[in-house]
């Protein structure tokens, strides 16, 4: 009787723990809830485009194609949606429904409530020039360097970043990101201020507002930024998703399957924009 006790706490205790480690497990049969802005962040994430309309039950870009090859790489299964920014920080952060998101840059704020991949790519303060006005390139080291230039902006954007705090010695007159782009084409002025990212995210949503023969560059003093993928420190599997992902995220890059991702949408700098 003491015989059959034993065997049947041993058989219970088994199976609860089978139970427990399919709740916290992260094997192809579960599902990790991933979320990003619903403003979209194209060429990353972006709702794809079919004859001019957005269909919202397909997700595309480059951030969500690196999803794909981490999912080939640990087995687990993403299930991406878009929501409010804030939203998506909030329910990531008290692991709600959802436990991961993507596209995000670090912070020491953000480092107290979610666990911190590498980062998965890089963008920095650039400018868009003609090769048409300059044909061997045009390679600017400093900011300060900018104000050897007619400058282009876009009316009311903020260029404080670049070392221009009320855009004194920028020309903001053009209302959009595409006017400002053919001012360039056009001559009239040398460099528009604009990361690279930006103006590609527009074609990979088939509105193509780059004219021919205006290239980008970055300023080369310019400090990267990071863009990488956080996991809710409240999540029970929370180690396990953060060494999987990280992992995957370092062999990735060190493969150059990112790079090759990211330069089928940023055809001139790929990975570090």
């Amino acid at each position: 009787m003491r015989g059959f006790l034993i065997i049947a706490l041993l058989s219970f205790n088994i199976l609860s723990a089978e139970v427990s480690a399919s709740k916290n497990s992260t094997s192809t049969d579960v599902i990790v809830k991933v979320c990003d802005d619903a403003s979209e962040w194209p060429p990353y994430t972006f709702w794809q485009r079919e004859n001019g309309q957005i269909n919202k039950d397909k997700l595309s870009g480059a951030s969500i194609e690196v999803l794909e090859e981490i999912a080939n790489l640990t087995g687990i299964k993403f299930d991406v949606e878009l929501t409010s920014w804030k939203r998506c920080l909030l329910e990531v952060k008290k692991n709600g429904k959802f436990e991961v998101f993507m596209d995000g840059q670090f912070n020491e704020e953000r480092a107290k409530d979610y666990f911190i991949t590498s980062p998965v790519y890089f963008t920095s303060a650039g400018y868009w020039y003609s090769t048409d006005k300059y044909p061997d390139g045009l390679r600017i080291e400093t900011f300060a360097e900018l104000r050897n230039y007619n400058l282009c902006g876009v009316l009311g954007y903020n260029y404080k970043g670049y070392g221009f705090p009320n855009s004194e010695g920028i020309d903001t007159g053009a209302a959009s990101l595409q006017k400002a782009l053919e001012k360039v084409a056009l001559g009239r002025c040398d460099l528009l201020l604009q990361s690279a990212p930006v103006p590609y995210g527009f074609s990979a949503i088939g509105e193509n507002i780059i004219p021919e023969g205006v290239v980008p560059h970055k300023i080369i003093e310019a400090s990267p930024g990071g863009y990488r993928i956080f996991v809710s420190k409240r999540s029970p599997r929370a180690y396990e998703l953060l060494t999987k992902i990280n992992q995957a995220v370092i062999i990735l890059g060190s493969r150059g399957v990112i790079e090759d991702i990211m330069r089928k949408y940023l055809p001139s700098c790929g990975r570090n924009c």
